[in-house]
């Protein structure tokens, strides 16, 4: 008997159990040495969004009572490309809308400039709303020291998992009373199903 490694042309065949499959259906095996037939949208979350500093050159200031304390980054976004996600741009939050838990990657990128003649040191973070409460991914933190003036830009990325129904949300911190021109900023999740 050929062994599946060296057969070619004609002597090739379709998967194990693909004239049951229904159109749009992918093999996903269950590592016992089988596996069921499922729709692609049961196993791919498409999940994704987009959100964005709309207007771009808007200003956040810090007050001595907010230093060192961790606050949304208040501004106003819009978002696109958004499929299991909706974006709530007055309370600055993503929720996940999807059917199914999902792992997903996040990104960031901002270019703010330092109005003032300081040089604060400012942190931004990823906060989800889990179990009742916002809790900090610092393993999602972005830091720059700024200078007089300085224009500077912060990316930020990390990758973690999400619950139907839950939130996430962009904060900063910053350790010194100033203010900064937000001259744009980039929000964006993509999910895949977990298994």
């Amino acid at each position: 008997m050929a062994e599946h490694n060296t057969l070619t042309g004609s002597s090739l065949h379709e998967p194990k159990g693909v004239s049951t499959a229904n159109e749009g259906e992918i093999y996903i095996a269950d590592g016992a040495g089988s596996g069921d037939w499922t729709a692609v949208s049961s196993a791919v979350a498409d999940a994704h969004i987009c959100v964005y500093l709309d207007p771009q050159e808007q200003t956040r200031s810090f007050s001595s009572g907010d230093l060192d304390t961790i606050l949304p980054f208040s501004l106003d976004y819009s978002s696109t490309e958004v499929n299991n996600f909706t974006w709530d741009n007055t309370a600055k939050e993503i929720t996940y809308t999807g059917t199914a838990n999902i792992v997903v990657t996040i990104n960031a990128t901002m270019s703010l400039r330092l109005v003032g003649a300081g040089s604060p040191t400012l942190r931004f973070y990823v906060q989800k709303y889990t179990g009742g409460a916002w809790v900090t991914n610092v393993r999602s933190m972005s830091a720059r020291k700024f200078s007089s003036n300085d224009v500077g830009n912060m990316t930020l990325g990390c990758l973690g998992t999400m619950n139907v129904g839950e939130k996430i949300r962009l904060v900063v911190e910053c350790n010194q009373a100033e203010s900064f021109v937000a001259e744009n900023i980039n929000f964006y999740l993509a999910g895949v199903i977990t298994p």
